[in-house]
């Protein structure tokens, strides 16, 4: 039940008051079915990426606290609607300690840049 755990966390954040800005919350679901807290921070999510959040969501989460603040009744619109997802997105962590016969290279990365799913890379990390 998704609409459970979504007002558990909006639980969770009013009691702790935090009312406004990001957050990042991790729940887990026990084999009995119970919603656990596991983390819960005033702050974006690491390692996130614009493109991959605008690709499976329309916009970015940066994009939504900038509403927030600057197209406040847009943003509000928005928060009412129902969480849906325009596809499914996946963030792989690709690591190469050195250079060698068959690690990642320029043209590796440039057929995986080809593929349609492909949506960035990002080098930040």
């Amino acid at each position: 039940d998704v609409q459970g755990v979504v007002n558990y966390v909006k639980q969770t954040l009013d009691a702790l008051g935090i009312r406004n800005g990001p957050s990042h919350t991790e729940v887990m679901r026990t084999d009995e079915g119970e919603v656990v807290l596991l983390e819960v921070n005033p702050r974006f999510q690491g390692c996130r990426p614009h493109a991959r959040d605008a690709a499976a969501l329309g916009r970015s989460a940066f994009e939504a606290v900038a509403d927030s603040f600057l197209r406040p009744a847009i943003f509000m619109a928005e928060a009412e609607k129902p969480y849906t997802s325009e596809k499914a997105v996946c963030q792989l962590f690709l690591a190469c300690p050195c250079e060698q016969a068959g690690a990642l290279n320029k043209e590796m990365l440039s057929l995986i840049a080809c593929l349609p799913t492909f949506v960035t890379f990002n080098r930040e990390l």
